[in-house]
């Protein structure tokens, strides 16, 4: 047997679980938004599920079995990462011939497990390995594909009229909620000089209570909800059989004394920073994110109206109806709460966004090393709820060994891609974990994605 029975039971669940995960997202997929491409920069959905059974082939009854499966010839450069431009994979079959080629593959793939191997009983590391990474790329799409539905919701085609006028009417915040800029800038400059202490000074405490109530609210987020970090070593990343290759190999980090937020920034949090016109003042933007904001036209994160936290506006809720049945094994803790909407995490900002809040609140971003080691200190408790930006590039840590290929992870060491951390609420639980590493460009927003600050 190329498995052990108990080994192949373990796997063959693992397998199962996720195909299953997917299964329900394609069930409730309008059929017209299969083959449609959402952003010049995501492939249709029809793609990611045929891109799932070209990787299973290649490498379980290709690789594993040396087999091969009978499919139309174009397959192979219509399913491959590198076959066709992105704008050139609508030319896709139906729905119906991408299930039955993903149901043909994993039918040949477990006749190969099963299979009886010469001088082999049970399962080499290496097949671990690759077994795990591709439960894990087959969850990584699916995620992908979530978005792409996100982004399909979001179009007038989609939403209707009414969010069609709402998205192109492009009316600012009202005069009435901006009034308190001064305030607010005044508040965040004294808060910034004192940002070190976990106590608050006496003059900061007397403006709290000069100003009320939203000073009074930073005060709490600034004693409240952030955690100390003591100075020293951890272990960063993950050497078990699970671990992707740029999550290996494990290795001991030295880090100074810190503060970081219990949770990742929240919609009211986010708010005060667009009402204090953040997206107007060049102080608190790179030079580089201040050029994207201005040629994109970008005043709100992506997943944001003037009634942001409503039934129609969060992702999750955008896409409630058509994956109701997809998310029934995502936790409760990562459903938005519906009686203090205002305090989920905000959505769908790019790194340049995240770095101007962080500026404008007298902070800056985490590391993902300092992301990592905090989440032992007590901010696990939010992990899942959205994916966070580091201030960190993706690179490969000392001693990184490529699997199963070079253009998995390899290919972005290029110091163009930010590394995310944690994982969002459309992310499956088995993908969930503190050394988790995701990545994307700068000015990418189109995930389920926030960020906390540190100090």
């Amino acid at each position: 047997m190329l498995l052990g029975s108990q080994r192949l039971d373990l796997h063959h669940i693992d397998l199962h679980h996720s195909r299953q995960h997917t299964l329900r997202l394609a069930s409730t997929i309008q059929p017209d938004l299969i083959k449609r491409q959402a952003h010049d920069d995501f492939s249709p959905i029809g793609w990611h599920l045929g891109h799932i059974a070209y990787i299973e082939s290649l490498w379980i009854v290709n690789h594993l079995g040396g087999q091969s499966v009978q499919v139309p010839p174009h397959y192979d450069q219509l399913f491959a990462a590198d076959g066709l431009p992105k704008a050139e994979r609508e030319n896709l079959p139906d729905l119906t011939e991408i299930l039955a080629y993903m149901a043909m593959v994993r039918s040949r793939s477990l006749a190969i497990l099963k299979s009886p191997q010469p001088n082999q009983s049970g399962l080499l590391p290496e097949q671990t390995e690759l077994l795990h990474w591709l439960v894990q790329h087959e969850s990584q799409h699916v995620e992908i594909m979530t978005m792409v539905l996100a982004l399909h919701y979001l179009s007038p085609q989609i939403l209707g009229r009414k969010l069609s006028e709402e998205k192109t009417s492009g009316r600012k915040l009202s005069e009435e909620k901006i009034s308190g800029r001064k305030l607010s800038e005044e508040i965040s400059a004294e808060i910034s000089e004192e940002k070190r202490s976990p106590k608050t000074s006496g003059a900061t405490t007397a403006l709290a209570q000069r100003w009320s109530p939203l000073a009074q609210a930073k005060i709490r987020e600034l004693e409240n909800d952030r955690v100390h970090v003591p100075a020293g070593s951890f272990m960063q990343g993950c050497d078990q059989s699970f671990a992707l290759d740029n999550e290996r190999p494990a290795h001991a980090v030295w880090l100074d004394d810190y503060y970081i937020d219990r949770h990742p920034v929240t919609c009211r949090q986010y708010r005060r920073f667009m009402e204090s016109d953040g997206y107007r003042t060049q102080k608190w933007w790179s030079e580089a994110g201040w050029q994207w904001k201005e040629s994109q036209k970008i005043d709100r994160p992506l997943y944001w109206s003037e009634n942001h936290w409503s039934e129609n506006h969060r992702p999750e809720n955008l896409l409630k109806n058509s994956l109701k049945n997809s998310l029934k094994n995502q936790p409760d803790k990562n459903q938005p709460d519906k009686n203090q909407p205002d305090n989920s995490a905000v959505c769908g900002v790019s790194w340049y966004e995240a770095e101007a809040y962080a500026r404008f609140a007298g902070r800056r971003l985490p590391t993902e090393s300092e992301w990592e080691k905090a989440v032992g200190a007590g901010t696990q408790a939010t992990l899942g709820k959205v994916w966070e930006w580091t201030d960190s590039w993706f690179e490969g840590y000392a001693g990184f060994r490529p699997f199963p290929y070079v253009g998995y992870s390899q290919v972005y060491f290029d110091r163009a891609h930010r590394v995310l951390r944690g994982g969002s609420w459309a992310t499956p639980q088995w993908a969930l974990r503190s050394s988790f590493r995701n990545w994307y460009h700068p000015h990418r927003r189109e995930m389920f994605v926030g960020f906390r600050c540190a100090d």
